[in-house]
This record gives structure tokens, C-alpha cells and sequence, in this order.
């Protein structure tokens, strides 16, 4: 069977997104502030900051562009400018919620989570609000440990890594997971770890499907020769195949929130998670680093509270903006409607299902003949159609595929969120 697609849906939602927000800026400055929220939708962020970076320098005081320049340094993670920007957005346009939204981000990307929370409750996040407060004056991600960094062996790499964990003193099993958010782990196993439940929300999950998940607090885990204080957790049932952590039950994921609180590398050659403190001195060498022959340094940006995404290729076509998320057993690409039609690949056959957190998925394989991120190239990478969340425009820029697994297997993959960095080594 061959699946053909029509019309994209994303692009009458940017058409829509462009007239919302010229109309908002409407005025002096307005059409420059449309033009800097073309760029913006375009992926086009170097181009969209300086754009609204000029409206400012001439209305320092223009919401729309208050709000545009906050959202750039919010995906730049510049934390400090994001937040002075966001909270002068709010003041100018105090009926908007997205504002809010991205202005309790920039405080919760930096653990401030008790000034978060009032944002978060206005915009009607009201369990995730519940959450950051009930850690009082508890600094949440106090790393303690020996050392400078650690090193935890995968206990298995294929179909995707998992790492052995403690949660307040109970080991389980866990996978590692860019996609993922904070640390999430299976209802039973949070009980049994004596882990503090609030309230609970929807989630959007692989191939549009949703589930509820709750928030939690763990008093304490510990990974490797570390351990780390007060961290927010996600509870829900976990959907991992039941031979994933060499026969016993996997029973969480490390997400990304976690992770960045580390200059962390998965490498895959080597079968191991490095975490290591992070410091401006560790930036800088692995910037240096980036600059040899054989190591691929690769730009990102992050929207929401983790969603990183880089530029690559498919088929030679693009380029396009791909969300970095490891977590796609059994392939490295899953693609989007927009992908599909501009790389020119054709689907036939039968779907397949699949699962991913929310649930089932119906699915269609092929294969990827090439497939770039940055300078990094692969071939013939299989890949997945029908996983994709719903709405690849949610971010207010497209998004037209996962690049995972399959595709970062050769290399040992570290993750700087000082320099927005990602540096590809091959082994």
C-alpha cells in the first residue's frame, strides 16, 4: 500500500501565527516586528534576534518584540537576558499567557523554582505550579560526589541504552532518553521509593497520542559516584519492552532537564554515560575540541524545558530543523509529512505498530538513504513514518523530523548547554 499526503496543516497554521502576530505589533515598529517573526517561524533564529533586537533598539518598550528576543534567548539559553526580556514582556502585555509561559522557563532552567510557579499558576499550569513550589526553600539538583565526574556503564546499548539508578536509596533500571524531560519512572517503582506525588497533567507523546502523567519529588538518586538532591520526577506507566535491561524490568527514563545539569556524553562505541560538573573551564576545552579534524561540532537550540533541535538533511534535501532525541528504538529518523514530500521518498507496504510513551502507534519503515546533522553524514538509515508528535509546529517553527538512535550509534555524542553545543566523535 502506498500512502500519498496533501496539503501540509502547518502551513495554514504559520499563515495564521504571521497574522496574529503582525496584527499584535501593529503600530510603528510593526512590520518589522512581522519580519522578525517570519524569520523566527522560519528556523531563521541568527536572523530573527538581530531583527528583534533592531525594533528594541528603536521601541524598547514593544511587547511583541519583547517577547520575540526573550523567546530567542530562551532557545539560545542566553537565561539571563531571556528573563529581563520576558519580564518586561509580561509588563507590556499582561493579557498574553505565552509570555508567562516562557518566562517561568527561564527561571525554571535555572532551578529557581519557587519564582517559577506563580507564572506557571497564572497560565493555568496549575499541578506543574504544585509541584516546584512544594520544594520550599530546597534547592532542587544539589550534585554531591567525590568526584569531578563519573563514569556508569550501558547495561545494555542496542536497542537503546539503559543505565542502572538509585531513587532514594532503590535501584532500578533505567533508559537514557533526550526526548524525555525530567526523570520519569513507572508508578510502582515511585511507590516503593517513597517518592512525593502531586498533581497531574496531559502529555503529547509519539505519534500524536496522549496520556496523563503526575509530578513527583525524589528526596535523592544517585548515578554513578553522584548524587543528586531534590529532583523532580514524571510518573507514569512505563511502556519498555520487558527484556530491555537484560531480562529484568526497565523501570524509568533520564531526561534531558536532568541530564543538563552535567556536561554529559553517551557513548555509544563505549557503552558508558560520562557525567561531569559542569564549568566554564570543561566548555571551553571541549570548544577547542570541536575545532579537530574528526570531531563534529553541531549548534542546538532548546525550546520548552527540553525539546533541542539542530539542522540536517534528508536525502540531500533541506535543510531542515530535527529534534536531537535518542530515544527511538530500533531505527535513527522518524520523519513528518513536510519531510516526506520535499525529500521525495515514497512509502509502501503495510504499517507496522509501534509503541511509544502515549501508547500504540501505526508506523511505516524505509529506509533513509542519507542523512545528515551538521557536517555528520550516515547511510541507509532506517526510519519511521507515523511516530512524529502531532503538530510539527508547535514551537512556532517547523520541525520535520527525529534524528535518534540509529544515527548517533557510531559516535560518542557530548552535550554542552553552555555553548549550545553538540560534539560528534567517531571512534
Amino acid at each position: 500500500m502506498r500512502r500519498t499526503f496533501g496539503t501540509i496543516p502547518g502551513t495554514l497554521v504559520l499563515s495564521l501565527l504571521l497574522a496574529q502576530a503582525a496584527s499584535a505589533s501593529a503600530g510603528a515598529g510593526g512590520e518589522s516586528v512581522a519580519r522578525a517573526d517570519s524569520l523566527f517561524h522560519a528556523g531563521r533564529f541568527e536572523e530573527a534576534a538581530g531583527a528583534y533586537g533592531e525594533v528594541l533598539a528603536v521601541e524598547p518598550e514593544n511587547g511583541r518584540a519583547l517577547w520575540g528576543a526573550g523567546e530567542m534567548a530562551l532557545l539560545e539559553n542566553r537565561l539571563d537576558d531571556a528573563e529581563d526580556l520576558l519580564r518586561r514582556a509580561v509588563e507590556a502585555l499582561p493579557e498574553e499567557k505565552r509570555p508567562r509561559v516562557l518566562l517561568a522557563e527561564s527561571l525554571y532552567r535555572r532551578d529557581r523554582f519557587g519564582e517559577a510557579a506563580p507564572p506557571l499558576r497564572q497560565a493555568g499550569r496549575e499541578a506543574f505550579a504544585e509541584q516546584l513550589e512544594s520544594f520550599g526553600g530546597a534547592a532542587p539538583y544539589q550534585i554531591t560526589g567525590p568526584s569531578d565526574s563519573t563514569v556508569i556503564p550501558f547495561l545494555v546499548t542496542d536497542p537503546l541504552p539503559y543505565v542502572s539508578l538509585r531513587v532514594n536509596g532503590r535501584e532500578g533500571c533505567f533508559l537514557i532518553d533526550t526526548g524525555g524531560p525530567v526523570l520519569g519512572m513507572d508508578p510502582a517503582f515511585a511507590e516503593s521509593a517513597g517518592v512525593e506525588l502531586f498533581g497531574e497533567e496531559e502529555g503529547l507523546f509519539a505519534g500524536g497520542a496522549r496520556a496523563m502523567y503526575r509530578y513527583g519529588r525524589a528526596d535523592s538518586i544517585g548515578l554513578g559516584a553522584f548524587t543528586v538532591k531534590n529532583v523532580p520526577v514524571h510518573v507514569k506507566p512505563v511502556r519498555l519492552p520487558p527484556t530491555a535491561c537484560g531480562g529484568g524490568p526497565a523501570v524509568g527514563v533520564i531526561g534531558t532537564v536532568l541530564l543538563y545539569h552535567f556536561h554529559f556524553t553517551l557513548d555509544y562505541p563505549e557503552e558508558r554515560l560520562v557525567l561531569r560538573r559542569r564549568s566554564d573551564e570543561r566548555s571551553e576545552r571541549w570548544s577547542r575540541e570541536g575545532a579537530r579534524e574528526g570531531v563534529h561540532a553541531i549548534p542546538f537550540w532548546m525550546a520548552g524545558d527540553h525539546f533541542m533541535v539542530a539542522w540536517g538533511t534528508a536525502n540531500g534535501a533541506g535543510p531542515f530543523l530535527f529534534l536531537v532525541d535518542t530515544g527511538l528504538a530500533g531505527g535513527g529518523f522518524t520523519s513528518t509529512d513536510l519531510l516526506i514530500e520535499q525529500a521525495g521518498i515514497e512509502l509502501t507496504g503495510e504499517p507496522m505498530r509501534g509503541m511509544g510513551g502515549g501508547g500504540p502507534v501505526e508506523i511505516y519503515p524505509y529506509i533513509m538513504n542519507e542523512l545528515t546533522l551538521g557536517r555528520a553524514r550516515q547511510a541507509d538509515i532506517r526510519a519511521f513514518h507515523g511516530a512524529f508528535p502531532a503538530d510539527p509546529d508547535r514551537w512556532g517553527f517547523t520541525v520535520a523530523g527525529i534524528i535518534s538512535h540509529g544515527f548517533f550509534r557510531p559516535y560518542a555524542l557530548t552535550f554542552d548547554f553552555d555553548r549550545m553545543r553538540i560534539y560528534l566523535v567517531e571512534h
